[in-house]
């Protein structure tokens, strides 16, 4: 199952997972709450995706 968790100064926030959803649809969602947690930290939000093992800023 593809798993991302949302982190904020160093603190995971919230994780979501896939959950059937197309992937297409899935990366909408994790851009959604990207915006979501930016607005409401006003800091950066680091994105980890446990399936690929891989982390990034945005």
């Amino acid at each position: 199952m593809r798993e991302w968790s949302f982190i904020v100064n160093n603190q995971v926030v919230d994780t979501i997972d896939q959950q059937g959803r197309t992937k297409e649809a899935f990366y909408w969602i994790v851009l959604d709450k990207v915006y979501e947690l930016t607005k409401q930290y006003g800091a950066s939000v680091g994105v980890y995706s446990r399936s690929r093992d891989e982390y990034s800023y945005v």
